[in-house]
Parts: structure tokens; sequence; C-alpha cells
């Protein structure tokens, strides 16, 4: 089915809504492939971005929900739990550059309770962040 806006769906349907499994193949590049429920994407899905960064896990009304792990292009890889589209709950982060943040994150930011390892310096910082910075109490190891 050809949307009118360019996207091209081929799957499953129920009611003239997408419903159960189907791909959809977006104008813009990007690519869905999973479950749908009430025309959004919903539970066990992938999506790809126009930019190859890649999302698996599952969905809640059309919104990264849940499980789920974020594959960027740069080699970044991010694990975890999702919240409205954005990390939010415990996840890891493991950079590219060998570095490793595991631990709470809000909004898409490291928030809470956190370890992080920095790997060129060789130290590993253990504490409480706030909107992505260190913040609160917390302790270095070298």
């Amino acid at each position: 089915f050809v949307h009118a806006n360019g996207n091209v769906y081929d799957g499953n349907w129920e009611n003239d809504q997408k419903s159960g499994f189907g791909n959809l193949n977006y104008a813009s590049g990007e690519r869905y492939e999973g479950q749908w429920k009430d025309d959004q994407a919903h539970g066990e899905g992938t999506l790809i971005y126009a930019n190859q960064d890649t999302y698996k896990g599952m969905w809640v009304a059309d919104k990264k929900h849940g499980k789920g792990e974020l594959h960027y292009v740069n080699g970044n890889v991010y694990r975890g739990e999702w919240e409205a589209d954005m990390a939010s709950g415990q996840g890891t982060l493991n950079y590219s550059n060998g570095d490793v943040y595991e631990g709470s994150w809000k909004n898409n930011l490291r928030d809470g309770e956190g370890k992080f390892t920095c790997a060129k310096d060789q130290y590993v910082y253990v504490g409480k962040w706030a909107r992505g910075c260190k913040n609160g109490i917390g302790s270095i190891t070298m």
C-alpha cells in the first residue's frame, strides 16, 4: 500500500489499520519492521533511521518504550530501558572509543546513580548524575 506522502506499507491490516506484523518504508528513507497495533508501531520492532542508526526493541503507541538497544553509526551502542522515545530507567552506553556508562537515565541523559569508565584516562567515576553531568556525591578511582 502506498500512502499519499510516499510511505509504502506491506503487512497485515485490521479494520483499515496496520495491525500485526508489517514493514513500513518511509519516504524519508527510514524503515520500520515489526509489530503494529491500531496503525502504530506497538510490540517488538526494528527501526532503521535514514542515517542508518538502528533501534531494535519494544514499542508502545509509535514510541520506543520498554527494553531496547540503539546502535549508532558512529559505533556507540545503548542497551537498556526506554520511555516515551527516550532512554529512561536503567541502561548502558558503550562508546566507540571504549568509554562505558552504566546506570540510571532520564530523558536521554545520565541521571541518578551511575558508573562511568573512561578508557583513555583509565579512571572510574561512581556516583550521582543530574541532567547528564556528575552532580552530588561520587568518587573517582584512578
